[in-house]
């Protein structure tokens, strides 16, 4: 048995493949079969799995986050900036390095998913998707950039600019009731029509791999950044003789903030930093009005919105499924929930501070970082002062695909600032 794990973990990483991706054979029942075989053998071999850890299988790991980054570059994405405000800090009251999706091709980070998705599937297949507007535009996008036809199903609620942008990359949109059976049943016809591929805006496992390619950027980034300038706290780690953190062992940022809809953007980023760095922070931000993913991680198992709920951050409305769920119950540390108003008042904290229009799914982040809640968090995750102090927060601001006309009253109604804000009066 002690010569098995190798090829007993290659047959088990094709057999997890293929019930992820819904790729069954005609001899799916033999694969099963090895794939429970190879589980049994990798316990009496000693070899650790995620199961024994305690955790489910995964359908995506670190590995193919990174291999997506070579597909998505060759479909011309390109890294997106990483921003920092010392307003936005001093709000904080934390050092805050804001990885600025708006600024991706379609305007938020769901092109990165779709093109790794498109990528590989076989030349011409048509691909169909349901989505408020972000992924509807990355699918548009990547479909085109890959030759094929792309059927796209948006509820009749979503911002006129997204609908107008999904039609300009060349799509047909379809117009449904704004709810999660309505899309879905309605793109299930679609893809019976045309005999086209689903790409599911957060299930689909290649969708997942690609938006965690946001994470191993702003790593990357952020490494750099710290590496072309002074540590702040240098001289007063030099004068006292305080022994420095360990930076051989301590990633570039300590704690990741990333917005919770259906939760591939949170699970491809979870994947990745778990991987390299398992003791880093990863919170989840969900609006308050639509907590299913918070509320899952409380009961254990996937819990749904009451129907008629909805949320400004239009993008946060779709919940867990059986993919991203077990990533988020297993390796998302914590997920909190701003009020709506607080969502608003980030939101325009970003507008007019940081001089960029994101949209209010990307406002929730912002107003997780400032909140006396998520401080609280890091003081019992970070006891040490020093450590503390020191601590680099990562803030995905996901898209900025915002209609302005109907936003700015909004923004305008909104308190100066979320709660919890540090606000020198």
């Amino acid at each position: 048995l002690s010569l098995l794990p190798l090829p007993v973990l290659l047959l088990e990483c094709v057999g997890r493949w293929m019930v992820c991706s819904g790729q069954w054979w005609p001899v799916s029942p033999l694969v099963l079969s090895v794939l429970l075989l190879c589980l049994l053998v990798r316990a009496g071999t000693g070899t650790v799995s995620m199961a024994a850890e305690g955790q489910g299988a995964h359908c995506v790991v670190a590995e193919d986050v990174t291999a997506a980054l070579d597909r998505i570059r060759a479909l011309g994405l390109k890294p997106t900036p990483v921003h920092t405000s010392a307003t936005m800090d001093s709000l904080a009251g934390n050092h805050l390095f804001f990885k600025c999706e708006l600024f991706q091709k379609t305007g938020s980070f769901k092109a990165r998913g779709a093109s790794n998705a498109c990528s590989l599937l076989p030349a011409g297949v048509a691909v169909v998707t349901h989505s408020s507007g972000n992924h509807a535009q990355a699918l548009a996008f990547a479909a085109a950039a890959t030759g094929r036809a792309a059927a796209i199903v948006m509820p009749k609620t979503a911002p006129l600019p997204k609908q107008q942008a999904t039609r300009g990359y060349g799509a047909e949109v379809s117009l449904c009731e704004p709810t999660n059976e309505a899309r879905a049943k309605a793109a299930a016809k679609l893809v019976e029509d045309m005999g086209a591929e689903l790409i599911h805006p957060s299930e689909h496992p290649n969708v997942i791999a690609g938006q965690g390619t946001v994470a191993l950027e702003l790593l990357e980034q952020v490494a750099d950044l710290l590496a072309a300038r002074p540590r702040d706290d240098a001289p007063e780690a030099v004068a006292s003789k305080k022994p420095r953190l360990d930076e051989a062992s301590r990633p570039p940022i300590d704690v990741l903030v990333a917005p919770v809809g259906g939760g591939g953007l949170i699970s491809g980023c979870a994947a990745y930093c778990k991987h390299h760095w398992p003791a880093m922070l990863v919170v989840g931000a969900e609006p308050e009005a639509m907590d299913d993913a918070s509320r899952s991680k409380e009961a254990g198992s996937i819990q749904s919105n009451p129907a008629g709920k909805t949320t400004v951050a239009d993008g946060l409305k779709t919940q867990l499924g059986p993919n991203t769920w077990p990533v988020v119950r297993d390796l998302v540390d914590n997920i909190l929930c701003p009020r709506e108003e607080d969502i608003l008042s980030a939101t325009a904290l970003v507008w007019s501070r940081m001089k960029l229009q994101i949209e209010p799914s990307a406002g929730v982040g912002v107003a997780v970082a400032l909140s006396s809640e998520f401080r609280r968090l890091l003081d019992s995750k970070f006891p040490d002062p020093q450590v503390r102090a020191s601590l680099r927060i990562g803030v995905v601001l996901c898209g900025g695909n915002a209609d302005p006309v109907k936003l700015a009253p909004h923004l305008a109604s909104a308190p100066p600032f979320p709660e919890g804000a540090l606000v020198n009066e």
